[in-house]
């Protein structure tokens, strides 16, 4: 199951959510404890006049995996500190989340 957050970075916050980016990759290599049932992360972007819109994929094995990170997330202290940061960087009531289920996938396997 899939977490989709949607959100927009104010204009002048651009290279600090770049640096805050590159601390929640670090922090969820080295810390197992609060990352543990994330199975993946993908963001992408796209540039809306001077900000940018992004979606963040947040990948878990199921329904309980995610409630569980969630509860640690803003149970642990790196977690209310990454949380606090990244809210700090975001235009008013742009931020949104949906939980989304996966129906179908392929992997393409090139041709020999």
């Amino acid at each position: 199951m899939f977490l989709v957050s949607t959100y927009i970075v104010k204009a002048d916050k651009q290279k600090e959510h770049t640096v805050w980016g590159k601390n929640l990759v670090t922090a969820m290599k080295a810390n197992s404890e609060l990352f543990g049932e994330v199975k993946s992360l993908r963001v992408l972007s796209q540039k809306i006049g001077n900000a940018r819109r992004y979606m963040a994929i947040w990948e878990f094995k199921n329904q309980t995996d995610r409630k569980s990170w969630e509860k640690k997330l803003h149970k642990l202290k790196e977690g209310t500190e990454l949380t606090d940061e990244f809210r700090a960087l975001l235009e008013p009531e742009s931020f949104s989340s949906t939980q989304w289920k996966s129906v179908k996938s392929m992997r393409r396997v090139p041709a020999p």
